[in-house]
């Protein structure tokens, strides 16, 4: 049994031979009806087939797999940058230079949380991944969809091997990810890990933006931050040298006003 897409409509269809030998095409009206059950209004209804067990579940169990057995590799030249955006939604952008030193690198794992507001749906946050340089492409699968964590894998096509390099750019956007903000005096942390399977030190540069300049904040590392630029109000930058694998930088934002 076979699913057909056609102008928005599913259907299943098998496939059957002729009196002539030839091979053809025959709708099954019961799978349809198991796919999309029939409307009485134009618009169709959802499709009642669990697409966490169909497609989340395997994805998730790799990535799990994955986490268990990492390919060890380089991580090199890392920006991290969040943006706070007026109605409190985090924005966050993650470029870096993977480069495979002894293992072929095939699959990356990215995990995304949030305990302040919960996404509902995998599109809630928009997650995207792309190449910025090196000769390869990233195709990119949901592998978790919980309310308060989202995960995805990322498949380097063709596969990454020793010595070449790629630099991929990942971002996504949290709804109202930065709520807390809302109030003066309260802490919103925003981290990043270093992946635990990097093979050396890593240097990150970190910034912050705030769309709304007219609030001011106050910032506090649990790295030590070097060349701090904050002004209290619009753009924060400052630099972490020599990030060791598996580290946490996390910037501590309060709202002073």
């Amino acid at each position: 049994m076979v699913g057909l897409v056609r102008r928005g409509r599913t259907e299943l269809y098998r496939s059957e031979y002729n009196s002539k030998g030839l091979k053809t095409r025959v709708t099954d009206p019961l799978g349809a009806r198991l796919i999309r059950p029939p409307t009485s209004g134009a618009a169709p209804s959802p499709p009642p087939y669990d697409v966490k067990k169909l497609f989340l579940t395997p994805a998730g169990q790799l990535y799990n797999a994955l986490a268990k057995n990492p390919v060890a590799y380089r991580l090199s030249k890392v920006e991290w940058e969040t943006t706070i955006f007026s109605d409190f939604s985090v924005g966050v952008v993650v470029r870096g230079t993977w480069t495979a030193e002894t293992e072929t690198l095939f699959l990356r794992g990215f995990e995304y949380d949030s305990s302040n507001v919960p996404a509902y749906g995998i599109e809630s946050i928009a997650f995207g991944a792309r190449v910025l340089g090196g000769a390869k492409k990233m195709l990119t699968i949901p592998a978790q969809d919980d309310p308060s964590e989202k995960r995805f894998l990322g498949f380097l096509i063709p596969p990454l091997k020793p010595p070449d390099w790629t630099r991929v750019e990942t971002s996504y956007k949290w709804p109202r990810g930065a709520i807390k903000l809302e109030r003066a005096g309260v802490v919103e942390e925003q981290s990043l890990t270093i992946p635990g399977s990097v093979s050396a030190g890593v240097d990150v540069d970190v910034s912050v933006i705030f769309k709304d300049g007219n609030i001011r904040y106050s910032i506090e590392e649990t790295f030590e931050a070097q060349e701090k630029e904050f002004q209290g109000t619009t753009v924060y930058r400052a630099k972490a040298l020599g990030i060791a694998a598996g580290k946490k930088l996390a910037l501590q934002i309060r709202r002073l006003e």
